[in-house]
């Protein structure tokens, strides 16, 4: 397939989501890496074919020098972006499967550890470490201003629904103290203090029912206030410092598993990771105002000819890789 880029130089307000294009019917992350670029309204204005990498990009975000972020968790790669549209060869931090960044003012980089233990259940598959039968061990990496690596710090990782992921999705409290991170559906929200180094207290724990009744968290992204925006699969909720619910907002069909917010908070904006949609809420009124589609996978174009053709079995995941969402702030 021709790739051809069309990214513009960021604008402020620009929305990007990293939306592999899934290509492989063996393994179901596998594709051409691409990030879409949108304006503030959800219109599309250009597309970004990542280089050298090979599966999900995830965990896009902007540091504070507005480049954009990116893991290719299963290869152990991270991109970057500039504001020009450019994209800067990949760089290995480490032999570990990273998934999210976190920056401090005092120009720190936090790295979570996507992976944990030994198997990836379904369709698709990872590097182990060097020398080992193992994915990863979920723990939080720390780096300096100039990516050298500092130290890893071993953190709480509690079950989730697939048995292999350990710290997918987190936030930076805005006092810098702490980092609340979660492993993609699960029931727990961890707090880890990188300031005193240690464990603290959960934020939130959903208490009783199955590991599969999808009551779980997935993304999260705090706010100025110190409030905790967290996807639960069909909504967001909003929590307080107490981790008490203060707010809830529907957004659609199940598989919200981004979220991101303007540097003013005015617009808050999530990706479904199943469906491909991209959806802009303004949180005063708590509704969705804009929701689109991400432009069609291959495998999203077989879907729709089976349907016409009467032969479509139903959801077969993931059809679409929406997995990761940032706001350019300038």
């Amino acid at each position: 397939m021709e790739r051809i880029n069309t990214i513009k130089p960021f604008a402020k307000g620009d929305v990007f989501v990293s939306c592999t294009w899934l290509d492989n019917e063996e393994d179901d992350h596998r594709g051409l890496g691409r990030i879409i670029q949108y304006d503030a309204d959800l219109n599309e204005k250009g597309v970004l074919w990542t280089n050298d990498t090979e599966h999900f990009v995830v965990g896009i975000k902007f540091d504070r020098n507005n480049v954009l972020w990116g893991f290719d968790m299963h290869s152990h790669k991270v991109i970057h972006i500039d504001s020009t549209g450019i994209q800067r060869p990949t760089h290995h931090f480490a032999d570990r499967a990273f998934g999210s960044a976190h920056f401090a003012t005092n120009g720190d980089i936090y790295l979570g550890e996507y992976l944990i233990g030994e198997k990836i259940h379904g369709g698709t598959t990872s590097k182990k470490l060097p020398g080992s039968n193992i994915l990863g061990y979920g723990n939080l990496h720390h780096f300096n201003n100039d990516w050298e690596f500092i130290e890893e710090l071993t953190i709480d990782n509690y079950p989730e629904l697939t048995g292999f992921k350990g710290f997918t999705h987190g936030s930076l409290h805005p006092s810098e103290e702490f980092i609340t991170y979660t492993a993609e559906t699960s029931k727990c929200l961890h707090r880890y203090n990188i300031q005193q180094k240690c464990q603290m207290s959960p934020l939130a724990l959903i208490e009783g029912g199955s590991i599969y009744d999808k009551n779980w968290f997935i993304a999260m992204h705090y706010l100025r206030s110190g409030k905790l925006i967290v996807t639960r699969g069909c909504h967001y909720e909003v929590l307080d410092e107490t981790g008490k619910i203060i707010d809830k907002v529907e957004l659609g069909r199940y598989g919200w598993a981004q979220i991101t917010a303007t540097a003013d908070e005015r617009y808050i904006y999530s990706a479904n990771v199943w469906t491909g949609e991209v959806c802009k809420v303004d949180p005063q009124k708590s509704k969705v105002i804009r929701m689109v589609e991400t432009s069609n996978t291959e495998m999203t174009i077989r879907r729709q000819l089976e349907q016409e053709q009467g032969t479509y079995q139903g959801s077969r995941a993931p059809k679409r890789g929406a997995a990761g969402i940032a706001v350019f702030n300038g």
